[in-house]
């Protein structure tokens, strides 16, 4: 059963993850700060955010302090998780399920009867 979650941001994006075996209750935003051009990057690298999802509080408090220490991070939040649904599995795993192993051959052969020639009374 997949279970998806969600958490909105101070610049209301929405961070989304979907999981089979786990529970997330906190999301750690990292801000990550622009660049200016260089040699490297010519055009320079854009400010971006990334997400990573933890089981617990306190678990996202030790991703956040580890993260605090890197220089081009500008900003660190620590969101709580709501589930937003649960999903059954797909049709495509229940077609896959249903169907026959095969290979696209019948699994029970119809038995051709032939039917009985016409007798000369019925004729008449």
């Amino acid at each position: 059963m997949r279970v998806k979650f969600e958490a909105t941001d101070a610049t209301s994006k929405v961070h989304k993850r979907s999981s089979t075996s786990r529970l997330y209750s906190h999301c750690v935003v990292i801000h990550f700060a622009a660049h200016p051009p260089s040699k490297l990057w010519p055009k320079g690298v854009a400010a971006c955010s990334h997400a990573e999802w933890v089981e617990s509080c306190a678990l996202a408090e030790r991703k956040a302090s580890r993260w605090r220490k890197e220089p081009c991070v500008e900003a660190i939040e620590i969101l709580e998780a709501r589930q937003v649904s649960t999903m059954a599995a797909t049709n495509k795993c229940l077609a896959r399920s249903n169907k026959s192993r095969t290979r696209s051959k019948a699994t029970k052969k119809r038995e051709i009867r032939a039917r009985p020639a016409p007798s000369s009374d019925e004729m008449t």
